[in-house]
């Protein structure tokens, strides 16, 4: 079941028994998992994208604050990763209006010049 066993809070927990009914008749939801990487260098956006492609996660792109807003309307995803120095936006800006529109999101930043990551669950 790998990452796809994780419980988001606060669960439907209706949502939750019919998921571990499948998982006893031997169905295995197929689900992967979204990740959206805003960085405005396009190097790094591909290797993230790679990276986590070739672990079944679908990626997708963002080199602006405005496309990562789109991007997490349009698809809600799972993972975020942010840069911390995009040059449009503050980072902590950016995980503020995210959190608002994908609360269930787990969000990272991550910045080249310190080397510093950070997580934060959202939920």
């Amino acid at each position: 079941m790998g990452a796809n066993a994780f419980l988001p809070t606060p669960f439907v927990t209706e949502k939750f028994l019919a998921y571990v009914h499948k998982l006893l008749r031997g169905e295995v939801p197929k689900q992967a998992n979204r990740v959206l990487i805003v960085e405005d260098d396009s190097r790094v956006v591909d290797l993230l994208k790679k990276t986590f492609g070739q672990h079944g996660y679908l990626t997708a792109g963002a080199y602006n604050a405005h496309d990562a807003l789109r991007l997490c309307r349009e698809q809600t995803p799972e993972i975020v990763v942010v840069d911390f120095h995009l040059p449009t936006w503050k980072a902590d800006l950016l995980l503020d209006e995210i959190c608002k529109l994908s609360p269930q999101s787990a969000v990272s930043h991550e910045s080249r010049a310190t080397r510093a990551r950070s997580w934060r669950w959202i939920g």
